[in-house]
């Protein structure tokens, strides 16, 4: 293959008891179909067990996921020869161990190190002293010197990647004016199978032992304590006296890392208990783990699917998502809080977390009225379809490119301007790259303190912003290489939304920007289709430049290639497709001029519109 070799590291590599794993192997094959060389890089123990490790590219890289352990992983990833190393970090993936966090400081430099936080925010100090641990992690967080539960993965990577928006919440309330990172979709962990539901029907039946009229809710996952699964058989018992035809499958491996042993014996035992007090024993099915092919057949004759979680269900959940591919009616909980009652939330009908009557009336509602449900399958086809595994995989195809091409640069600049001799990073050899952990200390401890100067010379939130004021509204969300991003430290660009795909963005001395401004660079090649066309982005020839003292009003968007004017103003919610000349007032879609702006010590100027009126009020925001 021609593609960058990227190091999926992934600590416990088992996908038939961890969602983190699956995920991993899901994302492999299809980065491998686009034509890259992914290897998925674990501990030894779990690469013999597993029957697809050749085909799928599995390499032991250690024994364990301790201290010890990763800087064994370390060596062994260097002698891979990588382009790239993308960490998928979750707490369970590695036994609970945070010493995978210190592979940003152990791998040859130059090596680019990606990670993928899929659990993130569950780090709690119990015990005596745990408010002093929090706190002391506070302090350490706010000057981005590590993370409380990924050590230095968070606040070392080349780029960061997210599943859910509540990493994102996280990462802004640990970090003072959080983290730069991108959030990805989870795609589905069951692929659909080519069978119609005429024949889904009776198959699943017969596996399953059901009679051939039987009406299925579907729950499919690994079973654990938190995913609400007695109040799901107690809904089911309540619903089950107007739809005595009603069958409650639970389809899901009764062992996964988190529920091991006798713990997993006993739930299953507490589970069978509820539906035997219950009077349902003989209307729940308990699976066991089924493959994928088995899996797909049952989600194609449901009725309907259900997700109870205590926690609620988050957008990160590959079941979720498999659920509403397969056009099946999807209920799922929302997070505490939010609601009081069934609500349809695209294209999923949310209830209450721990709300057994809520949960009942859900499932009646979708067994009842047929128009519900159908407007749930097709709203929910509709959020799948964004959601696909190819997709996922261009987004993280260009994603690596990016970053490549940053440590290519980086390196150019590292040599004096002289190019290397094997192409990517990895392959280039690691003679020349090595550094010992005190030089890359010291380098890291220089980088610290040049952000710390840059913070000091005005970056971040604009003087006078009131301790009650979110900080999300003065956090920029950046996409593409940051070294693409000029910002000058007397400007002021609030939450802007920074495209970098194909060229570079300027922000001149005091420059301003209102809230939720789009500056974008990217674009994509119409004249190509289907995945060709998702990753047909050019790399250069849409710079966007925004000179002097230039006032770009909130909800605009500007669209490369143009230049913003010295002291022009760019009216509110104003779409600009082309160049804005020096002292003048643009607004609309697309934005034209509506009058010049005298110049210092020059004659007042007319307006270019007389509809127009008070052209100041299009520049309010």
């Amino acid at each position: 293959m021609g593609g960058p070799r990227v190091g999926l590291v992934c600590g416990h590599f088992n996908p038939a008891r961890d969602g983190v794993a699956d995920y991993t192997r899901h994302l492999a094959r299809q980065l491998r179909s686009a034509g890259l060389e992914p290897l998925i890089c674990t501990a030894h123990p779990y690469v013999r067990p597993y029957a697809g490790a050749a085909e799928d590219g599995v390499v032991g890289v250690t024994e364990s996921w301790d201290a010890s352990g990763v800087v064994r992983a370390a060596q062994e990833l260097a002698r891979l020869r990588l382009d790239v190393v993308h960490v998928q970090f979750a707490p369970s993936a590695y036994g609970f161990s945070r010493a995978v966090g210190l592979l940003p400081l152990l791998v040859p430099a130059g090596l680019p190190v990606v990670a993928t936080l899929h659990e993130y925010g569950v780090w709690a100090a119990d015990g005596v002293g745990g408010w002093l641990r929090s706190a002391a992690w506070s302090a350490v967080e706010r000057r981005r010197l590590a993370d409380r539960e990924t050590l230095l993965l968070a606040v070392r990577v080349t780029r960061l990647l997210t599943t859910a928006p509540e990493h994102d919440r996280v990462l802004s309330a640990r970090f003072a004016g959080g983290l730069a990172a991108v959030q990805v979709p989870v795609g589905p962990n069951i692929p659909v199978s080519p069978i119609d539901r005429e024949h889904a029907r009776p198959a699943a039946g017969s596996v399953l032992g059901l009679p051939p009229d039987a009406v299925l809710a579907v729950f499919f996952g690994f079973l654990h304590q938190e995913k609400g699964l007695e109040r799901l058989i107690e809904a089911v018992a309540q619903v089950r006296r107007a739809h005595p035809r009603l069958r409650l499958v639970l389809a899901g491996g009764l062992e996964s890392h988190s529920v091991l042993g006798r713990e997993a014996v006993a739930l299953r035992l507490e589970l069978e208990d509820v539906a035997r007090r219950h009077g349902v024993t003989d209307a729940v099915a308990f699976t066991g783990h089924l493959p994928e092919e088995d899996v797909s057949l049952l989600l194609q004759s449901a009725a309907l699917a259900v997700f109870p979680f205590n926690a609620g269900v988050t957008d990160k959940s590959g079941s979720l998502v498999a659920a509403l591919a397969h056009g099946v009616p999807t209920i799922a909980t929302s997070p505490p809080g939010v609601l009081t009652r069934p609500t349809e939330i695209g294209g999923v009908l949310r209830v209450p977390p721990r709300d057994t009557g809520a949960l009942a009336d859900a499932l009646r509602r979708v067994l009842s009225d047929s128009a519900l449900a159908a407007r749930l399958i097709a709203a929910g086809r509709a959020a799948a379809a964004g959601r696909t595994w190819p997709r996922i995989a261009a987004v993280h195809a260009q994603m690596y490119a990016e970053v490549l091409d940053r440590a290519d640069r980086g390196e150019r600049r590292r040599r004096g301007g002289e190019r290397g001799a094997g192409g990517a990073v990895g392959r280039r050899g690691t003679e020349g790259l090595r550094m010992s952990l005190l030089e890359r200390l010291v380098r890291q401890a220089g980088r610290r303190g040049a952000a710390v100067l840059a913070r000091r010379r005005g970056a971040g939130a604009p003087a006078g912003v009131r301790e009650t004021e979110d900080p999300a509204l003065f956090r920029p969300l950046v996409y593409g290489d940051p070294e693409r991003l000029h910002v000058h430290s007397t400007a002021v660009v609030n939450n802007a939304l920074f495209n970098l795909s194909s060229g570079e963005i300027t922000v001149g001395e005091y420059a301003f920007f209102g809230h939720n401004v789009s500056v974008l660079t990217g674009t994509h090649d119409w004249t190509k289709f289907g995945a060709e066309r998702q990753v047909a982005v050019p790399r250069s020839g849409r710079d966007v430049v925004i000179e002097e003292g230039a006032w770009v009003s909130s909800n605009a968007i500007i669209v490369g290639p143009c230049r913003i004017g010295a002291h022009s103003v760019v009216g509110v919610g104003s779409l600009v497709m082309r160049d804005v000349e020096p002292y003048v007032i643009v607004a609309g879609s697309p934005a034209k001029v509506l009058r010049q702006i005298p110049r210092p010590g020059g004659p007042a100027a007319a307006e270019v519109e007389p509809e127009a009126g008070a052209a100041g009020e299009a520049a309010a925001g």
